[in-house]
């Protein structure tokens, strides 16, 4: 009975290893993704640098797991029952091989605690402690060009993204959508609407389903002030496409806010009054009221769709609210421009 308990036990962590670094699903689009960012961005397969402490971590779990293994083996072979010494080196390996999964969850959540805030000095300093420990880590890097790009630091920002991108490129997975969607804003903040165009279509290229790509495209035309039935079209497919995916329907509820707030800018410059206070309405209903930037930057958008309208006084009001909540954010520095704009305007 231990020899078939034994058996089992290493059937199990057999079974476990071969999930978690068995073989890919057939289709393999790595060269294809690979290659759409390059023609987007110019950015290529980079030379992978390894860093010492992560594979020295990884030779000792192996050394682990095969200790363990032969313990287990000699323990049962000798009637003398699983080694308990050989089951808590397996164990050390599988927690190697877990372990890098869970950092990266805790992580995000660890900056996004600051980033919330809109304590973005804190932010900052905790994606940079994490770049210093898993610097060709992509998501670190997506992570500390977000917070720098709701700081309104946004030529690092675009620094912070591209360098994702960079990594990302060695192995390239459909995530690679999302950092050119985040690229893409930070060149639309920069006004270099060309380049943003180039990345939210190869994102939409990468991953046909995302919904923040779309949203990105409309937000480059309304932001040109031109274009406002091309722009409802791309944001209505936005709005469409996210409904439709049950995984993030009710995720980033910031991002659906934001579409709803191009949404009314839209309609706006089409001149459907009551329909474009309605998208305000829901816009300003339907975002995260614990994330201070997306708030702040919901705030701005409507300010501007309630400008287009010329109800300047709902404008600044909304541009108001935004300084107050995100005075030295992004968003609060936009608004806070949009404001003097229309004194200096008046004057």
């Amino acid at each position: 009975m231990r020899i078939i308990w034994g058996i089992a036990g290493v059937v199990a962590v057999l079974t476990a290893l071969a999930y978690r670094f068995g073989a890919k699903p057939p289709e393999d689009r790595t060269p294809e993704i690979r290659q759409i960012v390059q023609d987007a961005t110019g950015i290529g397969r980079p030379t992978a640098r390894v860093v010492v402490w992560p594979f020295l971590v990884w030779i000792s779990s192996l050394v682990c797991f095969s200790a363990g293994m032969i313990l287990n083996a000699h323990s049962i072979l000798h009637r003398q029952g699983q080694s308990m010494l050989g089951w808590f080196l397996i164990a050390i390996f599988l927690a190697t091989g877990i372990l890098p999964g869970n950092v990266k969850i805790r992580g995000a959540r660890w900056v996004a605690a600051k980033l919330n805030q809109a304590d973005y000095d804190n932010a900052i300093a905790r994606a940079g402690k994490l770049l210093r420990w898993f610097p060709e880590t992509a998501r670190f890097h997506y992570i500390q060009g977000r917070t720098l790009r709701y700081a309104g630091r946004l030529a690092e920002a675009e620094q912070a993204f591209r360098t994702s991108i960079e990594k990302g490129q060695i192995r390239p997975t459909l995530e690679q959508a999302f950092r050119l969607e985040c690229l893409g804003e930070v060149l639309l903040e920069l006004g270099r609407f060309k380049e943003a165009t180039s990345a939210f279509e190869a994102a939409t290229k990468i991953y046909p389903p995302y919904a923040g790509s779309y949203s990105g495209l409309a937000e480059v035309w309304l932001r040109q002030g031109r274009e406002g039935q091309r722009a409802l079209l791309s944001v209505d497919k936005a709005l469409e496409l996210r409904q439709n995916n049950v995984r993030t329907r009710h995720h980033d509820r910031h991002e659906l806010a934001y579409m709803h707030a191009n949404r009314a800018q839209a309609l706006a410059l089409l001149g459907r009054k009551e329909d474009a206070l309605s998208a305000i309405e829901t816009a300003s209903r339907v975002g995260d009221p614990e994330f201070i930037p997306g708030l702040a930057a919901t705030g701005w958008r409507c300010g501007v769709a309630y400008r287009i309208l010329d109800q300047m006084g709902a404008a600044n009001e909304q541009f108001r609210k935004a300084v107050e909540m995100d005075p030295h954010g992004l968003y609060g520095k936009l608004a806070n421009a949009a404001m003097h704009e229309q004194i200096e305007s008046h004057r």
